[in-house]
C-alpha cells in the first residue's frame, strides 16, 4: 500500500475525517477474514444491505461492533489498522490518477469530550472547519438508531464522502466514522458502491 500525504498524516483527528486514504496501490491485502453474509449479520434497526458485511469487532469495554458492506471488488487491507483505524477496504480495479479508492472506518472514545451523540458529530464538524475544510453537503440520518450525519467535502482536490455516527452506550460516547475517497467521482460503479457502503454502515451492540 502506498503512503498517506503528509498533510493527511498530520491531520488524523478524532474521527479520521481528514484521512487522505491510499495514494498508491496496496501491498498488504489481507483476504483471510471473509465478510459474513448480510443475512447473518442483520441487526434490528439497521439499514438493509444485500452486500456481504465485513465485521470489525470491539476491542475494548463498551465499544460497539462495526460492520461495513463489502461489494464485489473491494478487498480488506490491514496496512493502516491501528487503535483509531479499525478497518479499510480498497478497490484497485477502480484506481485512477495514481489513487486507489478506499473506505476507512475509524472509532474513537469521545467520553471525555462529549456526553451526547450530537456533540460528537458537532466536534467532528468543528475539526474539519478548524483545518480549513468546508463541508459542502450535510444530511442528518440514523445508523442503527444512533444519530448520524452524511457529509461531503473536498480534500487535496479529491471528493470525500463520510458518515459520522455519534454513539452513546452505558455512560460512554464514541465517534464512529466511515470515510470514502476517489480520484474519479464520475465512475458509475464507484458511485453505486459508495452508496451501498455508506448507507449500509452499521454500528451496534
Amino acid at each position: 500500500m502506498g503512503r498517506f500525504s503528509r498533510r493527511a498524516a498530520a491531520a488524523l483527528l478524532c474521527g479520521g475525517l481528514l484521512l487522505a486514504g491510499c495514494s498508491a496501490g496496496p501491498k498488504d491485502v489481507d483476504n483471510a477474514t471473509e465478510p459474513a453474509p448480510a443475512a447473518e449479520a442483520a441487526a434490528d434497526g439497521c439499514a438493509y444491505t444485500d452486500a456481504p458485511l465485513l465485521t470489525l469487532p470491539p476491542r475494548g469495554p463498551g465499544e460497539p461492533t462495526l460492520e461495513l458492506p463489502q461489494p464485489r471488488g473491494w478487498e480488506r487491507n490491514t496496512t493502516m489498522d491501528s487503535e483509531t483505524v479499525r478497518g479499510v477496504i480498497v478497490n484497485t480495479g477502480m484506481r485512477a490518477d495514481d489513487f486507489t479508492p478506499n473506505a476507512v472506518v475509524t472509532l474513537v472514545d469521545m467520553t471525555a469530550k462529549s456526553p451526547t451523540p450530537q456533540q460528537v458529530i458537532d466536534i467532528e464538524l468543528a475539526e474539519l472547519s478548524s483545518n480549513g475544510v468546508a463541508v459542502e453537503t450535510a444530511d442528518t440520518m440514523l445508523v442503527c438508531g444512533h444519530p448520524a450525519m452524511t457529509v461531503g467535502y473536498t480534500l487535496e482536490s479529491r471528493p470525500v464522502n463520510a458518515v459520522i455516527v455519534g454513539v452513546a452506550h452505558e455512560g460512554k460516547t464514541f465517534s464512529a466514522v466511515v470515510t470514502m475517497q476517489t480520484a474519479d467521482p464520475t465512475n458509475a460503479d464507484y458511485v453505486a458502491d459508495m452508496d451501498t457502503i455508506l448507507s449500509g454502515f452499521r454500528v451496534s451492540y
